[in-house]
């Protein structure tokens, strides 16, 4: 059966949203769907692209900013470009794409306007929401047309988990067989509190994998902390709203810093974000509750150390894991010395809940082929 001309839509405004999406277009062309990707940013006017960049990078280095900013989040449909749209809607005719994916609500808007271009009746977007409740992005708009169907992956109401987004490489490893390390980051964005956690994650004994927003502060923290950790940064040469994208370097790379030698190694993976192999070897994640972290969490059974949220909505999201047993917060847990008792039961609940939930890409499958 002919497969419904399907495009995936992410924004690289965040990794929540850009990581998904990757992964679901190569998880979707691994079962015979080939998708077309599209990125938010391409349809902006330059000079929005630029202030986004300057904006990234001024939310990495002051959380408070971070979160003032996301608090004031309106409708963006000020920043696309008018002649880059309709470029858009005329591709899209061209392709005969029907059928949607959208990872960002900033999708709604350009979505809303081909469907009432097309007056087909026939277009259909999903609005896949990375967060247990709505997000910056979704929270703009009010998404009800017809054309529109939300799909969650968690949702706070109610304490559910629907589905996660695989990278096919098999069950998660058993926490017995992991490595005694332990993943701590920011997020995408290197956003957060977790720099200000090394010094007393370092003085409780643990061993650390630290990812840093950028090698300035990997330079900046390393040498104060003892040996045994390691320390990634996001690599300077892969941002797609500079250097767009290619086929053969989607996913983000990572380097390490290797103190003792004075260079760096990459780390690179062609089929996912190779942050997921540290995660699914290490026994837990110390990082802000984004739903790519969950999402991280949950597709490989991994428990989180749950810091303090980046808004709202990741205040649902620490609170959802934390009621189903997949997180512990963070104070409490260091409090009462770190036990790995506690994170084995953790790992045990995630585990139990993967077993009764679908791969999404096993869902999208089934739905484009059955809708082709």
């Amino acid at each position: 059966m002919k497969n419904k001309k399907t495009a995936v839509l992410f924004s690289a405004g965040t990794f929540g949203t850009y990581i998904p999406a990757l992964l679901l277009h190569r998880r979707l062309a691994k079962k015979g769907v080939p998708t077309d990707l599209y990125m938010l940013e391409d349809v902006y006017y330059p000079q929005k692209r630029e202030e986004l960049i300057k904006a990234k990078r001024k939310y990495r280095e002051n959380f408070r900013f971070a979160l003032a900013a996301q608090s004031l989040t309106r409708d963006i449909s000020g920043n696309f470009d008018p002649r880059r749209v309709a470029d858009l809607y005329g591709e899209w005719e061209r392709k005969g794409l029907r059928k949607f994916i959208a990872f960002s609500g900033f999708w709604i808007p350009l979505l809303r306007g081909f469907a009432e271009r097309e007056k087909a009746g026939d277009v259909e977007a999903d609005l896949c929401h990375m967060d247990s409740v709505p997000s910056t992005s979704f929270k703009p708009y009010r998404a009800e047309d017809k054309a529109f169907r939300h799909r969650w992956f968690f949702e706070r109401p109610g304490n559910r988990v629907h589905s996660f987004i695989g990278t096919g490489d098999g069950r998660p490893l058993p926490f017995s067989e992991r490595e005694e390390r332990f993943v701590v980051h920011g997020g995408g964005g290197g956003l957060g509190t977790y720099r200000d956690k090394l010094s007393e994650l370092d003085r409780a004994g643990l061993s650390l994998d630290v990812v840093f927003g950028d090698g300035e502060e990997a330079d900046a923290l390393t040498p104060v902390l003892r040996s045994g950790h390691r320390y990634f940064f996001q690599d300077p040469s892969w941002n797609p709203l500079i250097h767009g994208m290619t086929p053969d370097r989607l996913f983000p790379p990572l380097r390490e810093k290797l103190r003792e030698r004075g260079e760096d190694r990459e780390w690179r993976h062609d089929e996912y974000h190779i942050l997921h192999r540290f995660i699914s070897r290490a026994r837990a994640v110390i990082s802000k509750p984004g739903g790519m972290t969950l999402m991280d969490s949950l597709r490989t059974a991994t428990p989180l150390v749950l810091l303090e949220p980046y808004g709202d909505y990741e205040k649902k999201n620490a609170e959802l894991w934390r009621d189903l047993g997949f997180g512990v917060p963070y104070r409490a847990w260091l409090d009462g010395n770190g036990p790995l008792s506690a994170l084995q039961t953790l790992h045990g609940n995630l585990l139990s809940a993967r077993k009764n939930i679908k791969d999404f890409a096993d869902i999208i499958a089934g739905e484009i082929t059955h809708a082709g």
